[in-house]
């Protein structure tokens, strides 16, 4: 049975949109994320540099995340559940 082209048109543009937006938006979470847990380690500097590096793999594994996931509703998921989590972490482990 074949899905209607403005049904596949519809899921290929949330795809892209939770690649650039979920994928920014899960890679800024893990910066948060890694930059308050290195401050304490690190200095304030070294922390916000050595947190920001990782946080282009985390945009390039949401991008394969939105086109590998069954449904583009299942991206979305993974990709506010993923983010939430790690600003969870942030404010509540390491306040």
């Amino acid at each position: 049975m074949r899905r209607p082209a403005a049904m596949s048109r519809c899921s290929v543009a949330s795809r892209v949109a939770a690649a650039v937006l979920g994928g920014y938006g899960m890679a800024a979470a893990a910066v948060i994320f890694l930059t308050a847990a290195l401050v304490p380690v690190l200095g304030r500097v070294d922390a916000v540099w050595l947190g920001t590096m990782p946080g282009t793999l985390v945009f390039a594994a949401g991008i394969m995340l939105a086109f590998a996931a069954r449904t583009a509703l299942r991206v979305w998921a993974w990709m506010v559940g993923i983010s939430a989590v790690l600003v969870a972490l942030r404010f509540t482990v390491l306040a």
